[in-house]
C-alpha cells in the first residue's frame, strides 16, 4: 500500500528499498529534503495472518514544519548566547548541589577561569571563606524552608579569582527550573571596576 507521493520526490532505489523491507521484515526510514520541503520516508513490512511479510507499505510525513521551528530554536539559542557572551556582568549557571553547569565570557573575565576549568566544579571555587559557608547555609535553608533570603536579592560579597585574589562584587541569585530541575543563576558585577572610575568620567 503506497500513501500520497509527494510529486517531487525522485526515489531512484525504491523498488530495491521495498524488497529488502518484505524480505527481512525490517522497516527502514529515510529524510529526504526537496526543494525547502522535507519528508521522512518510512517503510514498514506489511504481514499476513501467520506473521509473515508479503508486502510494504510505504509513507511520507512532512518534516517542513519541524525542520522549520528547529532553525527557529537553533537561530534564538545562538541568538541568546551571542547576547549573554556581550552582556558587562557575569552570569553563573549552578545546579542545586552548587556545581557550575555554564558560565558566560564576563564570568570567564571575572575569575579569570575559563569555563572548561569551571565547568563542574562547585562555586565554592569563586568565593573566600566564610563566604562560600554563608551561601551553602543560605541555599540549604532555602531548599528546606522555601524561605528566600538571598534569591533574587542583590548583595555585596567578596569573590575569589583564579590566581587567589579577592575583590568586592555584587551577587543575585535567581532560581529557574529547567526540564523540571532546579538550576540557580547567580548574576555578579565586579565593583572594583566601578570603584575604579571617578564622578565625572
Amino acid at each position: 500500500m503506497i500513501t500520497t507521493i509527494p510529486s517531487k520526490v525522485i526515489l531512484p532505489d525504491l523498488r530495491s528499498t521495498l524488497l529488502s523491507v518484505i524480505e527481512s521484515g525490517k522497516a527502514c526510514e529515510h529524510e529526504l529534503t526537496v526543494d525547502s520541503e522535507s519528508f521522512l520516508m518510512r517503510i514498514t513490512p506489511y504481514l499476513n495472518e501467520f506473521g509473515r511479510p508479503i508486502g510494504a507499505m510505504l509513507m511520507f510525513i512532512d518534516l517542513t514544519d519541524v525542520k522549520q521551528i528547529d532553525i527557529a530554536l537553533k537561530t534564538s539559542n545562538t541568538y541568546l548566547h551571542a547576547v549573554l557572551n556581550n552582556v558587562f556582568d557575569g552570569i553563573i549557571v549552578a545546579d542545586e548541589k552548587g556545581n557550575i553547569e555554564s558560565l558566560n565570557l564576563a564570568a570567564e573575565h571575572i575569575f579569570g577561569y575559563r569555563s572548561d576549568e569551571a565547568v563542574g566544579k562547585n562555586v565554592h571555587l569563586l568565593q573566600p571563606e566564610p563566604f562560600k559557608s554563608e551561601h551553602d547555609g543560605y541555599i540549604e535553608r532555602y531548599l528546606k524552608t522555601g524561605q528566600a533570603k538571598i534569591i533574587g536579592i542583590g548583595r555585596e560579597v567578596t569573590g575569589k579569582r583564579e590566581d587567589g585574589s579577592t575583590f568586592p562584587m555584587d551577587l543575585a541569585v535567581t532560581e529557574m527550573r529547567v526540564h523540571g530541575q532546579r538550576k540557580f543563576v547567580g548574576i555578579v558585577r565586579d565593583l572594583t571596576l566601578r570603584k575604579q572610575k571617578q564622578p565625572g568620567e
